[in-house]
């Protein structure tokens, strides 16, 4: 039964053998009585236009309730469910000129089936309004297209007490929803793949959270669960994966199998003092989960998740033992602090198998102190070894970074993948090594996260408010280590063979803690690059590419070439952009690029907005048509042929103009008096006038 609601609501239009096609004349009907055993598919065309139907039952349609199911769908392949009296004289409308009608039963009780009595066109109000069905005081189904609904004390007379199995199951519209202090029951299913949804009241009186409630309500961010709620069912909140913590009631004393199975942004839980049972599953997959607090009283093997920042679990006095399993698993959950009373049969495990703990009532703890064959205790070892009071976390992460690449090689074998690897083996692939960096920048309280490519994984980390990407891996080389991946930014990774961005959780752009940057590395390239624009902007060029080469001298006292992956380079042309350059005492805007082949730097002046729009048909600039007006920048459209006698003369404030290609002809006197940057297309008639008449040029026209 948990998981029948799951049938339903994924329901596609199938066609199944011995489907019946009606005519425009018939409506779907089925026997009375349908058979046991039956699956079989209706469907049906509007003969007119419509974009939505209203389909009228009538009232003596009737399935066995729960098990015998009438599944909708309309043209747009969204299906709704129904069950016992779910339709009997009730209308059901849907979106599109089109729908089919399934019915579906089991091997035993069979009832009238179902009838329909009309079928009309409706409208997009009607379809989108609130529609509940009610057997007795139970909502059984919805329908509707609103986004916050509030559902009433009483429907059509009728006290509401309950929502039903799969009632409100796959909407796709609610965002929020209110429900009435009246409801006492909410029934397995019953807000199942609601995934718009963010928020619920669950009413005070409520005394479970059935099987599957909440399940893959991917929006769902929060939701407080009454003191009256005492169980809470298998995967009810499965798959949720914005919830982000929860409050477990103290009269809850057991969290079901799979119940927040996947809750992936979920990071605290609180349950109640006296203890609680942790089921298989019950917080398993949730990989960010950092503190479960209160204590557990049994803990299933699979009850905590794999990995993840988990720091905080609390045992009970009671618990008797803890399985292999779940020793193992803690050993795993490299941050766990385990908190345990002296007298618990768990106390000596944690003790024996160097699971990090705090003792309750003395304040023994093991944590600092751990064996150097652990991974916790290898990472301790380091911490203490290469951190000092004082440290800049620019400075830490950079003593954790030199660490690992001077203490690990690269696994040629391929057999190391976790933080086991390079920490206590010295060797391990690229996701050993991002993963022990993860754990000792956690441990010095970095911020930081995983980045992935092609085959490849690295780290981010976040300095002062900006991320940097760090690649350990690549700047572990075989003869001492480099730089070339310590803090930069997206740009720099760009086009480098298996680092390109995909799960993109952070924008690296700042170059404040860039390796190179931060060491003074980039000056010189950077002033040269600099006084090379400057002198050719000067020369009234506006468009051009130079060369930048990046040579730096190591920690190790030789030269070397850093800039093989060009991430040197494009740091060095980070900074540059950064620089002011004018022409003719303008702020100029660049376009600054950097190729990595052949470390080329092309550079082109941007254009600013055009202070006048002119008509796209203008053909012709006429004599002293914008003699002595007064504007910076503007654009000729596409259609001009022909600018005439000093149609710009004089015009004091003018230093941008854009001259289409479609002009041929330019009055030799159209600029007198004018000091202008031309805009213009290569090889155009606007570049050999400028480069006649010694004027500005850039020929690569740039506007953002």
């Amino acid at each position: 039964m948990c998981r029948k609601w799951f049938l339903g609501i994924l329901a596609v239009c199938v066609f199944w053998p011995g489907s019946v096609l009606v005519s425009a004349e018939a409506f779907p009907e089925s026997p009375h009585p349908y058979e046991n055993s039956c699956d079989k598919t209706w469907s049906y065309t509007y003969p007119g236009e419509a974009d939505y139907l209203k389909i009228c039952f009538s009232g003596d349609t009737q399935t066995e309730a729960n098990f015998d199911i009438i599944t909708i769908t309309d043209g747009q392949d969204k299906a709704y469910t129904y069950s016992g009296a779910d339709l009997a004289g009730e209308d059901v409308i849907v979106q599109g000129n089109y729908f089919s009608i399934n019915l579906k039963s089991d091997s035993s009780v069979n009832a009238y089936g179902f009838a329909i009595t009309d079928i009309r066109p409706a409208t997009k109000e009607e379809f989108e309004q609130p529609v509940f069905t009610l057997n007795g005081g139970t909502i059984t189904s919805y329908r509707g297209g609103v986004s916050d609904l509030v559902v009433p004390e009483t429907i059509r007379g009728v006290r509401v007490t309950a929502i039903g199995y799969n009632a409100f199951a796959g909407n796709t519209s609610l965002v929020h929803v209110t429900l009435p202090d009246t409801i006492t029951a909410i029934e397995s299913g019953a807000f199942a793949e609601c995934e718009a949804l963010e928020s619920i009241n669950i009413p005070e009186g409520l005394t479970s959270i059935e099987a599957t409630t909440f399940a893959r309500c991917l929006s769902l961010k929060s939701i407080n669960i009454p003191e009256t709620v005492t169980a809470i069912g298998i995967q009810a909140f499965w798959g949720c994966e914005k919830l982000e913590s929860i409050v477990i009631p103290e009269g809850v004393t057991a969290i079901s199998e799979g119940a927040f199975y996947g809750c992936t942004a979920l990071t605290h839980v609180t349950m109640s003092a006296a203890g609680t049972v942790l089921d298989d599953f019950a917080f398993y997959g949730c990989d960010n989960l950092e503190e479960i607090g209160g204590p557990i009283l049994s803990m299933a093997d699979y009850s905590l998740p794999e990995e993840g920042p988990l720091r905080s679990v609390e045992f009970a006095d009671s618990m008797t033992a803890l399985s292999d399993l779940c020793i193992s698993r803690l050993q795993k959950l490299m941050y766990v602090v385990c908190r345990v009373g002296e007298s618990s049969a768990v106390y000596p495990q944690l003790k024996e198998n160097s699971v990090c703990y705090i003792v309750r009532e003395t304040g023994e703890t093991n944590q600092g102190s751990l064996p150097t064959d652990t991974i916790r205790g290898k990472a301790e070892e380091i911490i203490r070894t290469v951190i000092a009071d004082g440290m800049s976390d620019y400075d830490k992460a950079l003593a954790l970074h030199d660490w690992l690449c001077a203490n690990a090689a690269y696994d040629n074998t391929f057999t190391n993948y976790e933080a086991d690897g390079v920490l206590l083996k010295g060797t391990g692939v690229c996701q050993s090594y991002t993963l022990a960096y993860q754990l000792l920048l956690n441990m010095v309280g970095i911020e930081n996260d995983t980045e992935t490519g092609d085959d490849h994984i690295w780290n981010m980390i976040c300095l002062d408010g900006d991320w940097y990407h760090v690649d350990v891996t690549w700047d572990d080389q075989e003869e001492g280590w480099e730089y070339d991946f310590f803090c930069v930014t997206n740009e720099a990774l760009s086009g480098i063979e298996s680092h390109e961005c995909y799960e993109k959780p952070h924008i690296a752009d700042s170059y404040r803690y860039n390796y190179f940057y931060v060491n003074g590395w980039l000056d010189d390239s950077v002033s040269s690059m600099s006084r090379f624009l400057s002198s050719r902007l000067s020369n009234g060029e506006g468009s051009f590419a130079g060369s930048m080469a990046i040579d730096v001298y190591d920690r190790l006292g030789k030269w070397v070439f850093y800039d093989y992956f060009g991430t040197a380079g494009a740091m060095a042309v980070r900074v540059l952009r950064d620089q002011l350059f004018t022409w003719n005492g303008h702020p100029l805007s660049l376009s600054i690029s950097f190729n990595k082949e052949d470390r080329s730097v092309p550079v082109c002046v941007r254009m600013e907005e055009p202070d006048y729009v002119l008509p796209g048909a203008l053909a012709e600039i006429g004599e002293e048509a914008f003699c002595h007006a007064p504007m910076e920048a503007l654009i000729l459209p596409g259609n001009v042929s022909r600018i005439g006698e000093r149609a710009f003369a004089d015009c004091d404030s003018l230093w941008q103009i854009y001259i289409p290609s479609s002009c041929a002809d330019i009055a030799d006197t159209a600029f007198d008096g004018s000091q202008v940057m031309i805009f213009c297309e290569s090889g155009s008639a606007a570049e050999t006038f400028a480069r006649e008449h010694n004027m500005a040029c850039t020929v690569s026209y740039t506007r953002e």
